[in-house]
């Protein structure tokens, strides 16, 4: 370990010499500034002293983003196993959600999602995709952010900025493309957003629509049915921006959208023929919706600006999906030769937060500055559902019914207070200390719950899980020029504990675990120790950052197994280390570059038992890979523009992204993925108002699994039997090679 970390700071100490030998050129042409709120403060992003990926509309646009996914393509430390439209897990630097595949089992995230200053994280199912059509910015803050945002911001936090309406014009965009899958159906697109002053330039209103549908590309043609993963979404946002009076404005906005899902990104195993050959053939959908209100007021008082934040957010998914969960359970008990069980969960989760947050913070022309907050939020969460699977009939059981409707609600309250104070020791140097007070109680109630083939009915549940902690952060800035900035810090996060999920502990019942003190499990934590340097080269023309990182992670979260299924438990710790690297060169007026990468080592502290199934019991070793984390990604790009006279441009775009190796279980051997690259490839023409985009996405059709969820070694572990050619495991697909054509008109 101390060898990768000489390595690390000597890949810092090299960019700080490439950046004082790169200080002797000149450079007409300069990098567009991306300004950032991380701070709760307007700043550029290469003012601040931590780690930080900002991406402006510009470049969001250029690019074409269109989800999380994309994003992590441009935020070195960002990834996440990506299950198609609305499923995915995100981490950062390694660390993130050591659960697999259970959208239901309530554990929340490790990485926090803001929109326009609202959390929408939500702790039993998945990141919630946003649209990217008029976002102003997205900002990935890397490491924890448990001063300034709280719980479930371990590993770190992403930001999104919606447009704000402009007060004295009046304008719009009026967008649509088409798209064409390989080897699947296409998919059609057209949004718009208009911005209507209002009242003598005093306030305006800004108003979205958009609509997508795509027809998917994965069959089953054991049954004959094509395209299954077929998806379409319906997307409104408003947002009323008002000056009341010269030091005193308000921005309230509201979105609602709604989006249907046929089966998911599952196929069999071979990426190249995108089938998906089970035996079930009913049909899958996920429907989902959520709405957001955010109500900000920001109120000038001389040198300080009080914030005052007001959020509300609902999600509802439902879903009647095949789920290997109830077919490998199904699987361990004796069924008939040659044959498999089959399995399906139809679940409806409804989510509903109020949150209030309010902060002042400073503008002093003095030596300190400070932000200081409080914060609240209330939370509902209630599941329901139920599993079945048509192989009970075949045990001689009166119905296919593995366990009838099941709820769990969940209540959460939480305050916390916080605050950061700068002080700067003279010109160069600058300290920074934080706190937050974090304070936290989930109550868990559910009513008796039947298994009814077995006829075993489970006790009611009422319990809580209480969390409460301080986050310190220190960190110290040094600016030897305007064009220089090294820094250094320690930071800290963590992410509520919660309780198991009722059906599992139901399943454990049925299979005679005894579960004492296992109902809940307590919050793990994140301490983070960090070292990087900004540079702005070649008179603004380059910009040259990276960073060390060495993560200690205590406690972890993991799902032990036990009964083909797994209770969540505190189970040890681990640490991730590395080193991340991002340059940006605008080359000319013409040819602009980009390269970005990082090196990762997420790894166990020590043994701990993570399968109770086997015996003897499964252990973890030391030195076990923490999933999802590649060992290495890097990225790659150019941009060439040639003009035609002053109101026409073709733009040519190249980009690359490699993803190194990863592993996909928490388990010593588990499948490895990745180690393949993926080409984009874009010409934009615009003139005057117009613009017309031809994009080739993964240009040479790479196929690849890209997630997969292990449950045949659970099923075999527990005594069952799986035929010849079948497989519980659940893998996803990456996307194939896509020709879209995207036309624009701005008025």
């Amino acid at each position: 370990m101390k060898i990768k970390q000489c390595i690390s700071l000597t890949a810092l100490i090299q960019i700080a010499n490439l950046a004082f030998y790169t200080q002797a050129y000149a450079q007409e042409e300069t990098l567009e500034e991306v300004v950032v709120t991380a701070r709760f403060r307007s700043e550029s992003v290469q003012d601040i002293g931590a780690s930080i990926s900002a991406m402006g509309s510009e470049q969001i646009e250029s690019l074409g983003l269109a989800t999380v996914g994309d994003l992590a393509a441009f935020a070195p430390g960002l990834n996440l196993a990506d299950r198609g439209p609305g499923r995915n897990d995100v981490n950062v630097r390694g660390i993130g959600r050591l659960i697999g595949f259970q959208d239901l089992a309530p554990t929340p995230q490790s990485v926090g999602v803001y929109y326009d200053d609202v959390p929408i994280n939500i702790a039993a199912g998945t990141q919630l995709d946003v649209l990217f059509f008029d976002i102003d910015r997205v900002e990935v803050l890397r490491g924890p952010q448990g001063t300034l945002y709280g719980e479930s911001s371990t590993g770190g936090t992403v930001l999104y900025k919606g447009k704000d309406p402009v007060l004295s014009e009046f304008g719009g965009q009026i967008e649509a493309d088409v798209n064409s899958i390989d080897g699947g159906g296409t998919e059609y697109g057209i949004r718009g957003v208009v911005n209507i002053p209002l009242s003598n330039d005093k306030a305006a209103i800004r108003l979205l629509a958009n609509r997508t549908a795509q027809d998917g590309f994965i069959d089953n043609s054991t049954y004959g049915a094509d395209d299954l993963n077929d998806f379409e979404t319906n997307h409104y946002r408003a947002t009323l921006l008002a000056e009341a009076s010269e030091n005193l404005t308000f921005r309230v906005s509201g979105i609602y959208e709604e989006r249907d899902s046929g089966a998911t990104w599952l196929e069999s195993g071979d990426p190249s023929n995108k089938e998906f050959l089970f035996f079930d053939n009913r049909d899958d959908y996920i429907e989902e919706e959520y709405s957001l209100v955010s109500f900000r007021a920001d109120w000038q008082l001389d040198n300080l600006n009080l914030q005052w934040v007001t959020g509300y957010f609902d999600r509802s998914i439902e879903r009647d999906v095949y789920d290997a969960v109830p077919a490998a359970f199904i699987t361990s008990l004796t069924l008939p030769a040659g044959i498999a069980a089959d399995g399906r969960s139809q679940d409806q989760t409804d989510y509903e937060q109020l949150s209030q947050e309010i902060r002042l913070v400073s503008q002093f022309d003095g030596s300190l500055n400070f932000v200081a907050g409080a914060f609240y939020k209330d939370s509902d969460q209630i599941i329901t559902g139920l599993a079945t699977s048509e192989e009970l009939l075949l045990l001689g059981l009166p119905t296919n019914l593995l366990y009838d409707v099941y709820v769990y609600d969940s209540e959460t309250e939480q305050v916390s207070a916080f605050g950061e104070i700068y002080y700067q020791l003279n010109e160069q140097l600058t300290l920074t200390a934080g706190l937050r007070y974090h304070d936290e109680t989930i109550d868990v109630v559910s009513p008796p719950n039947n298994f009814t083939s077995f006829g075993l009915t489970l006790p009611p549940v009422d319990t809580s899980v209480d969390v409460d902690e301080w986050l310190p952060k220190f960190s110290i800035e040094y600016t030897p020029n305007e064009d220089m900035l090294f820094f250094a810090g320690v930071s800290t996060g963590i992410r509520n504990g919660n309780t198991n999920f009722t059906s599992t502990l139901g399943f454990a019942e049925l299979f005679g675990i005894d579960v004492t003190g296992k109902e809940t499990y307590g919050d793990d934590a994140v301490t983070a120790y960090e070292v990087g340097a900004k540079f702005n080269l070649l008179d603004n023309a380059l910009t040259l950052n990276g960073s060390v990182y060495y993560n200690d992670w205590e406690d972890l979260q993991v799902a032990v197994a036990q009964a083909t299924l797994g209770l969540i438990e505190n189970v040890g710790d681990a640490y991730t280390m590395g080193f991340e690297l991002e340059a940006r060169w605008s080359v000319s007026d013409q040819v602009s570059l980009f390269a970005l990468g990082n090196w990762t080592e997420a790894e166990t502290d020590e043994d701990f038992v993570t399968n109770l199934d086997s015996a003897p019991p499964g252990i973890t070793p030391e030195g076990t890979d923490i999933p999802y984390t590649p060992e290495y990604t890097l990225a790659t790009g150019a941009e060439y523009s040639l003009n035609f006279g002053s109101d026409s441009q073709l733009v040519l775009r190249g980009t690359y992204r490699y993803t190194g190796d990863y592993a996909t279980a928490f388990e010593d051997n588990a499948p490895v993925l990745g180690g393949f690259g993926v080409l984009d490839l874009a010409a934009a023409y615009s003139t005057n108002n117009w613009r017309a985009t031809l994009r080739l996405s993964n240009a040479t059709d790479e196929n690849e699994i890209v997630s997969l969820g292990e449950f045949d070694s659970a099923a075999l572990s527990s005594g069952g039997i799986l035929p010849p050619g079948l497989s519980y495991n659940q893998t996803y697909t990456n996307r194939p090679r896509t020709l879209s054509l995207n036309v624009s008109y701005t008025f």
